[in-house]
């Protein structure tokens, strides 16, 4: 894409294609399964409506063994909070395309330690996410690919990556 060797109109095809994929694939995948690994509150901050990356990290992450409640695009702050105090997850996971994203996430991290829910673990991704950025927001780990925010997540639930 950035090379410019297809183009957005491809770019959203190739995640609809890969939604209708995964909406087939992951059922089998799920038959397998063992004991589920954690639950994870998971969305797209604030500001930032790009939901590729997500839903293809969802997929995975529901593949490995975790529930995965998936509370959308463009999420405010307090949906976030509200979310967490609901589901008690183990992990909430933010995602941010746009470098926008990343002060909501900022904003978000902090509303839900401010509001006392300091149990669940926070890994932030994206393709404006790094280390100067998980320093940033606080968050406790970040990804910049799907397949290793997976790996990640494991880790910090204790499991073998």
């Amino acid at each position: 894409f950035e090379k410019g060797e297809y183009f957005l109109s491809e770019l959203l095809l190739g995640g609809e294609i890969f939604k209708g994929i995964m909406e087939l694939a992951l059922p089998m995948i799920k038959e397998g399964e063992g004991k589920k690994i954690g639950k994870m509150v998971l969305g797209t901050v604030k500001e930032d409506i790009h939901n590729i990356g997500k839903d293809i990290f969802k997929a995975f992450a529901e593949a490995a063994g975790f529930e995965v409640i998936d509370i959308g695009v463009d999420v405010p702050v307090e949906k976030f909070v509200d979310a967490v105090k609901e589901n008690k997850p183990d992990l909430v996971g933010m995602s941010c395309l746009i470098t926008a994203g990343i002060s909501s996430m900022k904003k978000t991290i902090e509303a839900i330690k401010q509001a006392g829910l300091t149990e669940p673990k926070i890994i932030i991704g994206g393709g404006r996410v790094d280390e100067e950025v998980k320093e940033f927001t606080g968050a406790d780990a970040w990804a910049d690919d799907a397949a290793k925010g997976v790996r990640l997540c494991k880790e910090l639930m204790g499991v073998e990556g």
